[in-house]
């Protein structure tokens, strides 16, 4: 989503505007319309489509309504993961309301591209009055702190709070690993730490500010993924000592970057989420080269442990595993172990 939809807004526009010439016939309407564009009910009544094609379309899928007047193609909304889902619905409603909306929490962290994990699809707004509990629908949640200029920025012509007010404002209301998780890669994106910590001392006694500093303390912008940064939460759990964050090795086949390395010790630690092995290259190569580079790094003397998203959330496990490869007794030679 954050690659098709949410390009296919321009500055400044309320509409979603089409992002590939490809056209898809909706046999109930009759006509091709455009792919991975959201179009409103008056934009079809406009094109000539009585309200009871429009409701036969979404009844048999080939409309997806995403929102009350706003409708995406059935094969593009299908196509969709969760998130690029999420993100379409922030788009939706947008298309709704035209465009006057501050976009804040979840919604501005989707918008600005961070990683999100198991976070709700609420759309968040801030505005400086509160409304009538009907004014939107459930999935909306209206703020009222106030937002200055410093702490609004504008992504894909809508505006959202800034990547730091939007860490800050996370950090209040998410359970502290997801709001790390946003704080981390906020920081990749180039958020300013200090700004932050400025942001959360402005707010010093309100709700949800002892979380704030705790997720600002541990947020760490050399975490590449979600599941990187809860390994890093999960062996700082356990009590381990702090590892090396892409620590770099040279190697006769280059240069290698592992995730977690204990120097002293020679123990790499991996994360082995399905994205690193799906989303860059052809499995079978990105295999290989993993293999490879293991391969050598264990002739030099470096023990492996490798975990996946199922080891996160067995603590006593993972120190068993890593005191075991520092022990010199427990090396994993394999992709998964």
């Amino acid at each position: 989503m954050q690659n098709r939809l949410s390009q296919s807004h321009p500055p400044q526009s309320s509409r979603a505007a089409v992002t590939a010439p490809k056209a898809a016939r909706v046999s109930h309407l009759g006509v091709e319309l455009p792919r991975h564009r959201l179009l409103s009910t008056s934009e079809l009544s406009a094109m000539g489509f009585s309200t009871r094609q429009i409701s036969d379309a979404a009844t048999h899928g080939e409309l997806v309504r995403i929102r009350r007047g706003v409708y995406l193609h059935g094969e593009d909304w299908r196509s969709l993961d969760r998130g690029q889902r999420a993100l379409c619905k922030i788009h939706a409603f947008h298309l709704s309301t035209g465009g006057t909306t501050v976009y804040s929490h979840f919604s501005a962290a989707r918008l600005h591209g961070c990683f999100t994990w198991n976070v709700p699809e609420t759309i968040h707004v801030t505005q400086k009055l509160s409304t009538k509990r009907d004014a939107y629908a459930d999935d909306v949640a209206v703020h009222t702190r106030p937002v200055t200029r410093r702490d609004l920025t504008a992504v894909d012509g809508r505006w959202v709070t800034s990547l730091e007010r939007t860490v800050v404002d996370c950090a209040r209301v998410l359970e502290f690993r997801k709001a790390v998780i946003i704080a981390d890669h906020a920081l990749r994106l180039g958020a300013d730490a200090d700004l932050m910590w400025q942001i959360a001392s402005e707010s010093a006694g309100s709700r949800g500010i002892r979380n704030v500093r705790s997720v600002l303390a541990n947020a760490n912008g050399s975490s590449e993924s979600p599941g990187e940064t809860m390994t890093r939460l999960l062996i700082d759990l356990i009590d381990f000592p702090p590892a090396e964050l892409q620590y770099d090795i040279s190697t006769r086949l280059g240069l290698f970057r592992a995730d977690f390395a204990w120097p002293t010790c020679k123990v790499i630690l991996e994360f082995d989420g399905r994205d690193k092995y799906f989303n860059y290259q052809p499995t079978e190569k990105t295999l290989f080269e993993e293999r490879r580079r293991e391969k050598v790094l264990m002739e030099a003397g470096w023990t492996f442990v490798r975990i996946e998203w199922a080891d996160l959330f067995s603590p006593n496990d993972l120190q068993r595993r890593l005191t075991q490869a520092m022990n010199g007794r427990g090396a994993s030679t394999g992709l998964a172990s």
